[in-house]
């Protein structure tokens, strides 16, 4: 390849290069992770509901790997400008948990994760309960407030 295309392909790289970061800078709808413009979908007269379930299975090696959903009932959205904060606990200690201050769930929206709860770290029982709770600290103004835990066995 000679240096003129050598340079001309180098050129197009770039160019594609700057095209995409401006797409993503001048794209607000982007940050934070959201895909929604705030609030879209729910009047600011509807709360959201938050929820969580549990499910908790059990390795043959004795691990517990518990499956999570939070769920917003709504009828009101999550609009990501009030950060809430979700937990796993096992035998009512806490093993995982983390502040979300940036996702948007309008009503009916499902967030699912898995999350391995390790033996040698934490020392279980062989069985025993497993938790999750959201909005742990009451920072979403909801619809129901007495329905943001769930309780499973393993």
């Amino acid at each position: 390849m000679d240096s003129n295309k050598k340079t001309l392909l180098t050129l197009g790289l770039v160019a594609v290069i700057v095209i995409a970061f401006a797409y993503k800078t001048d794209n607000e709808s982007l940050y934070k992770g959201q895909l929604l413009d705030p609030g879209v979908g729910s009047s600011s007269d509807e709360k959201s509901d938050l929820t969580c379930t549990i499910d908790a299975s059990k390795s043959d090696t004795g691990e517990v790997t518990v499956d999570i959903s939070i769920i917003n009932l709504g009828p009101g959205g999550v609009d990501g400008s009030t950060p809430f904060k979700y937990a796993v606990y096992i035998n009512e200690q806490e093993v995982f948990s983390n502040t979300d201050s940036y996702s948007v769930m309008e009503a009916g929206d499902v967030f699912q994760f898995y999350y391995p709860i390790s033996k040698a770290v934490y020392q279980y029982e062989d069985t025993g309960v497993v938790k999750c709770a959201v909005d742990i600290d009451s920072n979403v103004d909801e619809a129901n407030e007495d329905n943001n835990t769930d309780t499973g066995t393993y």
